[in-house]
């Protein structure tokens, strides 16, 4: 009965640490939850009205789908090992700088029918806030490693 109580401890204690160490594992969120986690920043930032937030947020929420989608289509996996063609990569980033500008061009008139100027002003630095917000977090998440001593820096202004 002790042997079958220690099994069955032994046991839960295992069970225990497998779940907490399940637990820590990061599942990355989805593009719809970051959208959505961006969305009340943004709008809680700015502070929209009820009534702004419900006419903004269906263009907020096209916009973040197109970028996105944008995304995916200038971004495909390409096989470890592949040796990249420079020349294909080049124009994919100037189309893909195009059409992004084309995007927040059309996102920007959307927003100009809705808001008022000064409301759209604080809502653009509410995103701009909410970019730099994410970067700190992602460098909080993952600190850059100290360079050892013995390693030259780059030359910065400012610094002999």
């Amino acid at each position: 009965m002790t042997r079958t109580l220690k099994t069955t401890g032994t046991t839960l204690v295992a069970l225990l640490l497998s779940l907490n160490l399940f637990a820590e594992r990061r599942v990355p969120p989805s593009p719809e939850e970051m959208h959505e986690k961006k969305w009340e920043y943004i709008s809680a930032t700015a502070q929209l009205t009820e009534a702004e937030q419900l006419a903004v947020k269906p263009i907020f929420l096209q916009h973040e789908q197109s970028m996105w989608e944008l995304h995916k289509k200038y971004h495909p996996r390409r096989p470890k090992g592949e040796t990249p063609d420079y020349e294909e990569l080049n124009e994919r980033y100037i189309n893909r700088e195009m059409e992004q500008a084309n995007l927040l061009l059309s996102y920007h008139e959307a927003l100009k029918k809705v808001l008022t100027p000064e409301r759209l002003y604080k809502y653009y630095k509410a995103e701009r806030s909410h970019k730099r917000h994410l970067i700190y977090e992602m460098q909080q998440m993952h600190p850059r490693r100290p360079e050892p001593d013995d390693t030259p820096r780059p030359p910065h202004e400012g610094r002999p």
